[in-house]
């Protein structure tokens, strides 16, 4: 829990007393490659974090599934609309490494977190907020980006995904087939 608690501690001082909440509030679980944290269609009514290991969040398509991001350890993920609105997942999240161990926290046990504790609610707040802000701009660069920049993108992110991670699922969260990633790798 040290790694959440570090998070956390980036946006927010915690108290002794709100880290003993939080540590007592969120559950944490392992996980084989393959899991399934919560499928599209279903209401997701967690808040995840990645202790160890990594998942991906993907969604069907007429033609192919398609990844559509790629989270290491260190870093909160749910299917944020469903999270929020309470509607049906437009997603899936996976794990994609063994033994992977994974935090999360319900929402029920979250709202009531903020309701009691105003420092954890900012730190809610400014994780949407943060969230929000990385969705918009994705929604508008990522797009226009070159299959390399793309590429680039992602290693600053997630330096060692390639060692990692399925390249089929790299391939797709970049929008590009695994001939094209080879192409880059080369390149670099």
């Amino acid at each position: 829990m040290k790694l959440l608690l570090d998070y956390i501690r980036h946006y927010v001082r915690l108290s002794q007393n709100e880290e003993t909440v939080l540590t007592t509030s969120f559950k944490t679980k392992r996980y084989s490659k393959g899991n399934i944290l919560i499928n599209e269609g279903e209401v997701c009514e967690k808040l995840f974090f990645i202790l160890k290991g990594t998942c991906r969040t993907a969604h069907d398509h007429p033609l192919k599934e398609v990844t559509t991001w790629i989270y290491p350890e260190g870093y909160f993920l749910t299917a944020w609309s469903s999270f929020i609105m309470g509607s049906p997942s437009l997603e899936m999240i996976q794990v994609l490494e063994d033994d992977s161990e994974v935090a999360f926290i319900t929402k029920p046990t979250l709202n009531q977190l903020y309701e009691e504790h105003r420092t954890i609610e900012r730190f809610g707040r400014l994780l949407a907020e943060e969230q929000l802000a990385l969705m918009d701009d994705y929604s508008r660069g990522y797009s226009l980006m070159s299959a390399k920049e793309k590429y680039e993108t992602l290693l600053s992110f997630f330096p060692d995904v390639i060692q990692r991670v399925n390249l089929g699922y790299v391939a797709s969260m970049l929008g590009i087939t695994q001939e094209t990633l080879s192409r880059i790798r080369r390149q670099d």
